[in-house]
């Protein structure tokens, strides 16, 4: 191969001359590492004729080689010894005692100072990345290097030994092992159609990357490492270019970032043992541009599987004829969403409205059906086995009230397969409880939605179908509703975090914001009024040395659920502030044990003020945290109002100049002399 090759700007002879030399090759993308066509191992090719068409319509194209089989029957070899990122391959090469073995074959050096070393073996060997030595990484079957005579930015891939490939060493050889059957197995691809390492593809990589979750040492950091690069893969990722990504757009924000060589190890890892098929999230596996085309019409009734109805002969169906789970709130067979700020009371809300659903029971008024629930507890599962207890123990229920089944294995939304298992755990929860003469499932709780679908990036409306599609399987197969549970953006007012489909393609959205739950969206029926909740800690027992344990329970306002009249009261708050008022008249309670009698107010800390609060709650059973939580929720509300100011940071002031403060002052500063707590100063 002439010296040339590897000088030439945008080549058209370089893949030819590969070509001619046995080389499968493929175009990459103008100065860049990537493919440039589907499926490149489909398309790499060494016939003349072929490469002439594919650079015929790329001209600029550099040059990729496939590591597959030869024309030989032998199968291509690369050791890529890089020079980046800390390693030096080449250190490994000089101290190596194959060294003499390695010498005198075809060889091309790298833009980072790096090299390529092409051998030819009678079997392929596993793709790895630093396994043998730091910077020293290995392609064979399924992977690809970037070929001689490549510009990358303005510097090119060159020849430097224009030799025969010769023999891989037989020594680097059992070094190097085989692969084995699962890891093979595990590099097929979920549809033909698939391209590895298309630009949407990467892009997809990238913006998953750039949200998913760090991995912090200590706080299972190996396992989340394993599930994000399984998760890149399925964006129809190669492993060399998951390991790139990964140390571009994810490894920074570990706690501490992984060494190359160990990232290597985790991606290496997925690519070997992952669950799922490459691509499996590529648009391209659900919809491949081959889908053949039907048969032409012929003369019977067929529809070719789509039911068709006239209008004129719809009649109600036993689906609409079903009433409400939860009237005006949760239909039956539909999928949506409970969502709101972190730490609002979004999951409390949710057990609150699947007991009552369990029961049978009016939940904040309205009436409910009788049903079955599951809920599929993501997060914090034994913080959710305990707020089942404290509901009994709050509502004065005894053993023979179940309640919700509570699932503390953590599903994925995003696998059609765990679909399959959440219906057949269904079934058995149907089966049980018909024995047991008591009415099937017909709720699903997901809490949360980035709990129970480990791995989402929540603004790619492709996961978001996936989530979709999965939960209307469920529904489909078992005739239940799905709620799941999910944070609101950082405007709160623009709804759900994430994707435009999480509001449109759902059938309804239930909003928690300033203790109040409100529909955003019911598809099938008017939007009704908002409901007011509180909060409140429930002593459930003991620890081993006698502290009280204690949980939260969501109460829903029981009367006057909704609140369509917002005029005032005579106290200048309006039917919907409850909450704040409590909020606030513990705040002057605060104020009246701080203030010399007869003098001006002043300002309370929040610590005086939640311990006021608790003093106000059910004779002082809530627990100081939860104190601390609903006067945080209320003080935005109470500022805007202007019946609370800040003064500087830990000091508010109570405004006493409101009419709101002078009507019951007197009762205030009564029950502040009542109290046995000395004043905080």
């Amino acid at each position: 191969m002439s010296a040339n090759l590897a000088t030439q700007a945008p080549k058209f002879n370089a893949p030819q001359t590969l070509a001619a030399r046995g080389f499968p090759v493929f175009p990459l993308r103008r100065n860049k590492k990537l493919p440039a066509v589907k499926a490149f191992p489909r398309e790499a090719t060494a016939d003349p004729a072929a490469v002439a068409k594919l650079w015929a319509e790329r001209p600029h194209s550099g040059v990729g080689v496939h590591c597959g089989q030869l024309a030989s029957g032998e199968w291509l070899v690369v050791l890529d010894l890089d020079r980046k990122h800390g390693r030096d391959g080449l250190k490994w090469l000089a101290g190596s005692d194959l060294l003499y073995d390695m010498a005198g074959t075809f060889t091309v050096c790298t833009p980072s100072g790096g090299m390529h070393l092409y051998f030819r073996s009678p079997h392929p060997v596993p793709n790895s990345a630093s396994k043998i030595a730091p910077g020293v990484d290995v392609r064979s079957a399924g992977g690809y290097v970037v070929g001689p005579g490549t510009v990358i930015d303005g510097v090119s891939y060159t020849i430097t030994q224009d030799q025969p490939i010769a023999p891989l060493p037989e020594e680097l050889r059992r070094r190097l092992g085989a692969p084995t059957e699962r890891a093979a197995d595990n590099q097929r691809l979920a549809h033909e159609a698939i391209e590895l390492d298309s630009e949407a593809a990467v892009d997809r990589a990238i913006a998953y990357l750039r949200s998913a979750d760090p991995a912090i040492e200590g706080l299972g950091g190996d396992d989340q490492t394993f599930r994000v690069a399984c998760r890149v893969r399925e964006f129809a990722i190669s492993q060399a270019t998951c390991l790139d990504l990964m140390l571009t757009y994810w490894n920074e924000r570990c706690s501490p970032d992984w060494p190359y060589e160990y990232l290597a190890q985790k991606v290496e890892n997925a690519y070997n043992y992952a669950q799922e098929p490459i691509g499996v999230a590529d648009p391209a596996a659900d919809f491949p541009d081959d889908l053949p085309l039907p048969p032409p019409a012929n003369d019977d009734d067929s529809d070719n599987g789509f039911e068709v109805i006239r209008a004129g002969a719809v009649e109600l169906t036993e689906r609409m004829r079903q009433p409400d789970l939860i009237a005006g709130r949760i239909q039956m067979q539909s999928v949506g969403w409970l969502y709101g700020a972190p730490n609002v009371g979004k999951s409390l809300i949710a057990i609150d409205m699947a007991w009552a659903i369990e029961r049978g029971a009016p939940w904040a008024g309205h009436p409910t059906r009788r049903s079955g629930v599951i809920v599929f507890a993501g997060e914090d599962q034994h913080g959710a086995l305990k707020r089942q207890i404290a509901y009994r123990q709050r509502h004065g229920l005894g053993d023979g009230d179940i309640g919700p089944a509570i699932v503390t294995t953590r599903p994925n939304l995003l696998k059609p397969t765990d679909a399959n298992k959440i219906i057949a755990l269904i079934r058995r929860q149907n089966a049980a409880r018909d024995k047991a003469g008591d009415p099937p499932v017909r709720l699903v709780v997901f809490d949360t939605l980035r709990a129970c679908a480990p791995g989402i990036n929540e603004n790619d409306g492709a996961d978001i179908n996936k989530v979709w599609s999965t939960c209307a399987k469920i529904r489909d197969a078992c005739g239940c509703a799905v709620l799941i549970v999910h944070h609101s953006g950082k405007d709160e007012d623009r709804g759900l975090r994430g994707h435009s489909s999480l509001l449109g393609d759902f059938d309804f959205a239930i909003r928690v914001k300033d203790q109040k739950i409100e529909l955003a969206k019911l598809r099938h029926g008017p939007k009704t009024g908002a409901v007011g909740f509180s909060i409140e800690a429930v002593e459930i027992g003991c620890d081993i040395e006698g502290a009280a344990i204690t949980a939260p329970v969501a109460i829903a306002n029981s009367a006057a659920t909704d609140f369509p009249d917002d005029r005032p009261d005579e106290d200048g708050f309006t039917e919907v502030d409850d909450a704040a008022r409590r909020v606030f008249e513990a705040g002057r309670v605060a104020a009246a044990k701080k203030r010399p009698s007869g003098g001006q107010n002043v300002p309370i800390s929040p610590a005086e003020w939640a311990e006021a609060y608790v003093e106000k709650r059910a004779g002082g059973s809530i627990a100081l945290e939860s104190a601390k939580a609903a006067i945080r929720s209320q003080t935005s509300k109470l500022r805007e109002a202007g019946h609370i100011k800040k003064i500087k940071h830990g000091q508010w002031l109570i405004v006493e100049t409101s009419k709101t403060i002078t009507n019951d002052q007197a009762r205030c500063e009564q029950a502040a002399k009542a109290s046995d707590h000395e004043p905080s100063l």
